[in-house]
């Protein structure tokens, strides 16, 4: 058992193998290696229908011609250039499915095989849309071409009614296999990429509006959520804005070092998020300050409920650096009015704050 998986694992490595060519993307070159080998083995089932049920010693001569032209195909793709590789696979099949129309007749419906070189040209190059129209309008018009003339022919050799319908089965097998492979491989890296492309997009939102140390919305955010309140009067009624302060902390880090005043900030950010409702906000407006936006409350519940916090900041034990450590806060607190702007509202708390901190800090002016 491990053998055999020894061998398709060597297998694939095969397959997947980088190009010769220096500077060579490999994506197209695998995907026409797998489509050679699809049609190496199509081709093989071909010969044993031709041995089954044709007997037609012609057919079947035709069928080794085309695995013989898939073999130098896929030989030549492991030193030619990706464009060499592509144009070479175009060739190969446009060959093909012409000599199979004039031996076998148009209503075996290989001539469908043209969607797989559409298809594989459109994924292959990036952006060239006019080299794009360009090779779709002259397969359009080639395959236009052989209608004309082969539709109403007789082929070199006549098929039995059962006959065709096998050979209609099986092409039509083959072109949605290949075609499926090409779009899945393709599409594959366009959704990687796109959604690569949506991580980091989501990265960068959340550092424009996210605090990185604590978590909390940051400066921006906050403002922001700010302004939307102001344009918003249901939102604005029963809004209440307190800004608040860590007490001393200036203290703490000449103390017990920034690490440690790290650590308080990442606690205290915690314990907000923890102890406040849902609907509510706490921000990190900067530094040592925070910004607490209530909903749907007055300004006593809200003055209630910073009261709890204060208390809950006030026992609690930070242990950093091996070191305990207790801080009390400072709020400032006021009601958003709707005819207040944000910065009035912001100045308001604010001065609260400095009123809490000179008449003795960890209180709440209201």
């Amino acid at each position: 058992m491990d053998t055999k998986k020894g061998i398709i694992n060597r297998f694939i490595d095969f397959v997947r193998k980088d190009t010769g060519a220096v500077n060579e993307p490999k994506k197209i070159t695998v995907i026409v290696r797998v489509l050679l080998l699809s049609y190496i083995v199509y081709y093989a089932i071909n010969i044993l229908l031709c041995g089954v049920m044709y007997m037609y010693f012609q057919s079947m001569a035709l069928f080794v011609l085309y695995i013989v032209a898939c073999l130098v195909m896929f030989a030549m793709t492991y030193r030619g250039k990706t464009s060499v590789t592509l144009w070479g696979f175009v060739a190969v099949t446009l060959v093909c499915v012409v000599s199979y129309v004039h031996f076998l007749g148009w209503n075996t419906g290989v001539q469908h095989f043209l969607m797989i070189l559409l298809i594989l040209y459109f994924f292959s190059k990036y952006k060239n849309y006019g080299k794009k129209i360009i090779f779709a309008v002259a397969v359009t018009i080639f395959r236009l071409f052989m209608f004309r003339f082969y539709y109403m022919r007789t082929p070199e050799i006549v098929l039995l009614s059962g006959e065709i319908t096998t050979l209609q089965v099986i092409n039509t097998v083959m072109i949605f296999w290949c075609i499926s492979f090409i779009c899945f491989v393709c599409s594959e890296s366009s959704q990687e990429l796109e959604g690569k492309l949506l991580e980091y997009n989501a990265i960068l939102e959340k550092q424009a509006t996210e605090d990185a140390l604590t978590g909390l919305y940051n400066r921006r955010k906050g403002r922001d959520l700010l302004e939307a309140v102001s344009h918003n009067a249901e939102m604005a009624e029963g809004c209440c804005v307190s800004i608040a302060d860590i007490d001393y902390f200036k203290k703490v880090n000449d103390t017990y070092g920034h690490d440690a005043g790290d650590e308080v900030l990442k606690t205290l950010a915690n314990l907000f998020q923890s102890e406040m409702r849902r609907r509510d906000f706490a921000i990190r407006w900067g530094g040592e300050e925070f910004l607490f936006v209530f909903f749907n409350c007055s300004g006593d519940e809200a003055c209630a409920m910073l009261e709890e916090l204060r208390k809950k900041v006030q026992d609690t034990v930070i242990t950093a650096n091996g070191q305990e450590i207790k801080v009390t806060m400072t709020f400032g607190l006021t009601e958003f009015l709707q005819q207040d702007d944000v910065d009035a509202t912001l100045k308001a708390a604010d001065e609260k704050l400095y009123r809490g901190k000179e008449e003795g800090r960890n209180r709440i002016i209201y």
